[in-house]
């Protein structure tokens, strides 16, 4: 597969057209801390924030309701450690 840069243009784009964006979930059990890597996360132009939660039970029911590309997962989470996790 073929990856190209346009000039000018804000993504590379694949031979058959743009790419979508990374959807990434993010499972962290501090709100402030989702809060702020979704804002840097919704910020890029290849990449969106498809879901949160603060639990790992919470990030299964996510995924499973979301299928996202990537998760971004705190080490520490209540009950459970996001190592179990991932």
């Amino acid at each position: 597969m073929r990856v190209t840069k346009e000039p000018g243009a804000s993504q590379p784009r694949r031979a058959g057209g743009p790419r979508k964006p990374a959807r990434v979930l993010i499972v962290d059990d501090h709100p402030l801390m989702r809060k702020a890597v979704r804002a840097l996360i919704d910020e890029q132009p290849d990449m969106t924030s498809c879901g949160e939660a603060a639990s790992a039970n919470e990030a299964r029911k996510q995924v499973d309701a979301t299928h996202p590309d990537l998760a971004i997962v705190d080490i520490s989470l209540p009950q459970s450690s996001g190592i179990e996790l991932i």
